[in-house]
């Protein structure tokens, strides 16, 4: 009789594979959920190489082969996520030597025999963000392919280390907001103005934030209040039993911050506005996602002139 072995996960230094300026490589979070419905947990690091700041378009699209063993045929293990830049807000920028550090999970159906990983590619869409503007027509798509080196010699998904979320949640505290002015899809800045939010995480230990945000703007001319936009991508929190691949997680490390766009449509009679006063909701648990999580707010001025 075979025993399942799991499918092999780095959790030591790793060669990236690189495409262009975008690396790749990925390291194990734990093993979670019931006998026979386990799920694995790992982060998916993306870094910029290049010289310029990169957008991640939406969420990358992941699949992979596995090994049964050396009878059996390798097979892809799922896709998830889309990788289209489709509308301004799908973006995630990664300065120059940073990184966007995304949670992914991989369902284990009961029963399933799995020895190895013997393959994981990465796709998206990259845009390179400039002064002016941001534009779909300069999107470029990559993929990133792991494998040979890259995967072997992994432990094996029996050795990662089984989760136990807390009733308590996660501590809430010591997280900031940047705002900085971004180009718009068409140009027009001053139709559809965009910002790059930046939640920066000021404690000394790494945190995940969850990528379903909540942002309220209100829309405010000298002393008045013009009216209010609110985009929430989410209703409650879906981070924790989210569906797919991408666990909506995002792992932010001491000093570093997650990095999304946002904008906001002007109306007619909007024109004296000259900043938007942005409350932002999001939601965090600790970097091994053993803590359940915890809503956080953080408000921020964003100036229009």
């Amino acid at each position: 009789m075979i025993v399942a072995c799991g499918i092999l996960l780095t959790t030591g230094e790793v060669p990236a594979a690189t495409v262009a300026d975008i690396s790749a490589s990925i390291s194990p979070i734990g093993l979670g959920g019931p006998a026979g419905q386990r799920v694995a947990y790992f982060w998916l690091d993306l870094g910029n190489q290049g010289p310029r700041p990169q957008a991640l378009c939406g969420d990358p699209s992941v699949s992979g082969g596995t090994g049964n063993g050396p009878r059996a045929p390798a097979g892809l293990f799922g896709v998830g996520g889309a990788s289209h830049c489709v509308s301004i807000g799908s973006e995630n920028l990664i300065g120059p030597g940073g990184h966007l550090i995304i949670g992914l999970k991989l369902p284990l159906p009961g029963g399933m025999v799995v020895q190895r990983l013997t393959r994981l590619n990465v796709r998206t869409d990259v845009l390179t963000p400039g002064e002016a503007v941001l534009t779909a027509a300069h999107k470029r798509p990559i993929t990133v392919v792991l494998k040979g080196g890259q995967l072997r010699h992994l432990p094996k998904l029996g050795d990662l280390p089984p989760m136990t979320t807390s009733r308590d949640g996660a501590s809430v505290g010591g997280w900031s907001a940047v705002v900085r002015r971004a180009g718009s899809r068409d140009g027009q800045t001053n139709t559809q103005p965009a910002y790059w939010i930046s939640l920066v995480n000021g404690r000394k230990e790494g945190q995940a934030v969850c990528r379903f945000l909540g942002v309220r703007a209100k829309l405010v001319a000298g002393k008045k209040e013009i009216r209010t936009v609110e985009e929430d991508k989410s209703e409650g929190n879906p981070c924790a039993d989210s569906f797919g691949h991408d666990t909506g997680w995002r792992l932010v490390r001491s000093g570093q911050a997650f990095t999304f766009l946002y904008s906001v449509d002007l109306k007619p009679g909007d024109e004296k506005v000259d900043r938007l006063a942005l409350t932002i909701r999001a939601f965090e648990s600790s970097a091994n996602l053993e803590q359940s999580s915890s809503a956080f707010t953080i408000d921020a001025i964003a100036d229009l002139k």
